[in-house]
């Protein structure tokens, strides 16, 4: 990862995942494919999982 990059994603203001608090996810490249870290999954899955919200919102 390049100096100065942070993988995190957060949102407190009307999360979409963890409603009673906030989403907080990362995306990782493992091969071809984008991964995510959550804080409302317990095991990592692939982006197309994604809430199309934040695919729309952040990307």
């Amino acid at each position: 990862m390049a100096k100065g990059v942070n993988p995190w994603r957060y949102v407190s203001g009307g999360p979409v995942n963890n409603v009673q608090q906030y989403d907080l996810w990362a995306e990782y490249v493992v091969g071809d494919e984008v991964w995510v870290i959550s804080n409302w999954k317990s095991e990592p899955f692939p982006k197309a999982q994604l809430s199309r919200y934040y695919k729309k919102k952040l990307r």
